[in-house]
């Protein structure tokens, strides 16, 4: 069995280094944690809109503009496609929901998961659009205005 001698290993400064080194570490991953305190963790998406590193307020004003560009994109059986556009059905942000329920779900110390793994929430209030004008948006596809193909029979 080999001895140690602690007190050639404390000269050395070689404990001295690990133990510098160990809190550094601590400290900037306490650091970084009190970061996300007020922000949005990594890979962060809600609703479609990415709201990464961003601060609670500002992430508000993030979803508006994920918003502003907003397209449902229908894709017919022959390939063709048709678009309903946000401001066609006058989608809006609901202020009153917003995004305040995701807050609690993150926990600061729990960041670096974050690195590896993106979450994405969904927020079914989170938007209000007018329901006559999608419905008469509907109504105008031309995928609901054309005269469905008659079934046969099957045969080989």
């Amino acid at each position: 069995m080999r001895h140690i001698d602690i007190k050639k290993l404390l000269k050395s400064g070689l404990v001295a280094n690990i133990a510098i080194s160990a809190a550094s570490v601590a400290l900037i991953y306490s650091l970084i944690s009190l970061y996300f305190c007020s922000h949005f963790f990594f890979n962060t998406e809600i609703n479609g809109a990415n709201v990464s590193l961003k601060a609670y307020g500002t992430a508000n004003q993030a979803i508006r503009d994920y918003m502003k560009g907003y397209e449902l994109q229908l894709t017919e059986r022959n390939g063709e496609t048709e678009k309903i556009a946000g401001r066609d059905i006058d989608l809006q942000y609901h202020e009153k929901v917003g995004i305040s329920e995701i807050y609690p779900l993150q926990r600061p110390f729990q960041w670096m998961g974050s690195l590896f793994e993106g979450k994405k929430y969904t927020i079914s209030d989170l938007y209000i659009y007018n329901q006559d004008l999608l419905k008469n948006k509907i109504d105008q596809l031309n995928c609901f205005n054309r005269t469905a193909a008659e079934p046969q029979n099957v045969s080989f």
